[in-house]
C-alpha cells in the first residue's frame, strides 16, 4: 500500500520545482544575489538569480521525485 503522506507531499515539492524552472523570474525563492552585486550590474545580477532559481527548482524536482519514489 502507498503512503499517501508522502506520495502527496513528493507531487507537491515536484510541483513547486516545476514552476521554478518554468518560471524563474516568479520571486518565490529567496534572493541570492547580494546587493552590491544588484548595485553594480543589475542585468548580470537578474541572470544569476534566474539561474540559481533553476537550480533550486531542480532540487525541489529531484526531492519529490525522490519522496514519490520512497511513498510508492
Amino acid at each position: 500500500m502507498a503512503n499517501l503522506a508522502l506520495l502527496t507531499a513528493g507531487v507537491a515539492f515536484v510541483a513547486w520545482g516545476a514552476l521554478n524552472v518554468a518560471v524563474p523570474g516568479n520571486g518565490t525563492v529567496r534572493n541570492f544575489v547580494g546587493a552590491s552585486e544588484w548595485q553594480r550590474d543589475p542585468d548580470r545580477a537578474a541572470r544569476k538569480q534566474r539561474r540559481y532559481t533553476k537550480y533550486v527548482g531542480y532540487g525541489f524536482v529531484l526531492f519529490g521525485a525522490c519522496l514519490v519514489y520512497v511513498g510508492v
